[in-house]
């Protein structure tokens, strides 16, 4: 099976972005350590699940990019809203949130740019396929 030269593209962009949420995460946690365990759980998580649908596009699985598209979309959400929650309680006085409201929004933006690559991805196998 031929693996598309857009497939490749975005699964070496994906690498590049699990090994910077497994970054953002341990960040998170050596920030405060009592307190963001879920950090560094979080960033290792999200990271191997991201690894994975590169794998995946690289050895050129089946609807893999799709995949990869779904689960982007349902991180973003995540680190969306929980970049909401620590700007809106750094607003309303807790200055300690400025550090996980930092680091939640570099995730998100961070999904927004892989996006439209995988996004491109899969539409190209879905033109070839059809």
């Amino acid at each position: 099976m031929t693996v598309s030269v857009q497939h490749l593209v975005a699964s070496r962009r994906m690498n590049y972005y699990a090994f910077l949420l497994v970054i953002i995460g341990t960040l998170g946690y050596v920030s405060n350590r009592a307190k963001a365990g879920s950090a560094l759980i979080s960033g290792v998580a999200c990271g191997g699940v991201s690894l994975m649908c590169s794998y995946l596009m690289y050895r050129g699985v089946p609807y893999s990019a799709t995949l990869t598209v779904v689960v982007l979309v349902l991180l973003d959400g995540v680190f969306g809203w929980r970049a909401f929650l620590a700007w809106s309680a750094f607003l309303s006085g807790q200055h300690e949130k400025i550090v996980p409201a930092g680091l939640t929004s570099a995730m998100f933006a961070l999904t927004l740019y892989v996006l439209p690559t995988v996004l491109a991805a899969a539409k190209q196998k879905s033109k070839k396929t059809n």
